[in-house]
């Protein structure tokens, strides 16, 4: 169910190429997340729960995803190569039909936890992620977001 970013082609990105190769109308998945190992890992794990999942390595490629496709829910780490996952939720936040998001961090200082809620994250969630947590909010969101 999840598709891969395998097969890209000169000039297209694979972002691009990620999200033409959704076929299934479960939930979209935008993991963005720029530790390949992570990224890998998180993705086998959303797609055994039967989540479309296209994975972003930097702010740019997660904006570009955000222009091509739509999405049920963002999981994003904060710490990006070009930028921080802050930024994109606070664009998120801006922007009409808003797209629900989890922070996910290696670090969950008070101070870290507010920033993320105060952008517009719904829940910051620390690595290794608990992913009985991560279930348990995701479920809440897109259930809440079917309704």
């Amino acid at each position: 169910m999840c598709c891969s970013a395998k097969g890209a082609t000169a000039g297209v990105s694979a972002v691009a190429v990620a999200i033409d190769s959704l076929t299934t109308p479960s939930c979209r998945v935008l993991l963005v997340e720029d530790h390949p190992d992570t990224a890998m890992l998180m993705r086998r794990v959303l797609a055994r729960r039967g989540y479309d999942v296209v994975v972003a390595a930097s702010l740019a490629e997660a904006r570009e995803a955000l222009q091509i496709a739509s999405f049920d829910l963002m999981l994003s780490d904060l710490k990006l190569p070009d930028g921080s996952g802050l930024d994109l939720a606070r664009d998120l936040s801006t922007h009409s039909g808003k797209l629900p998001a989890i922070a996910i961090s290696g670090h969950a200082t008070p101070d870290d936890v507010r920033a993320s809620i105060e952008a517009g994250f719904i829940a910051h969630l620390t690595k290794p992620v608990d992913i009985d947590k991560l279930w348990a909010v995701m479920d809440r969101v897109l259930v809440g977001r079917a309704a």
